[in-house]
């Protein structure tokens, strides 16, 4: 389910705003960002329906790979900043 966009503000901006500002921020991104973006739109989905934030940090970073806490918090902040 597409993540509707902030007046003015597409979904293909808010993609590139999120993929640009988690790569500035030092993480790194799979080829075609297509699973960093499926992370943000879960996000922003659960926060919507009054997800605990702390709990979908737990789950990001239970994920194991490269999904740190740090990546995680990274991740999600960034979500709630650029693509929510």
């Amino acid at each position: 389910m597409p993540v509707p966009s902030a007046p003015g503000q597409t979904t293909g901006d808010k993609r590139a705003a999120y993929l640009a500002a988690l790569s500035a921020a030092g993480i790194s991104l799979t080829a075609d960002g297509d699973a960093e973006v499926e992370v943000a739109q879960v996000v922003c989905e659960e926060l919507a329906k009054g997800a605990d934030r702390a709990e979908l940090l737990s789950l990001l970073s239970s994920l194991g790979g490269p999904l740190t806490p740090a990546w995680a918090e990274t991740m999600v902040s960034t979500a709630e900043k650029t693509y929510c």
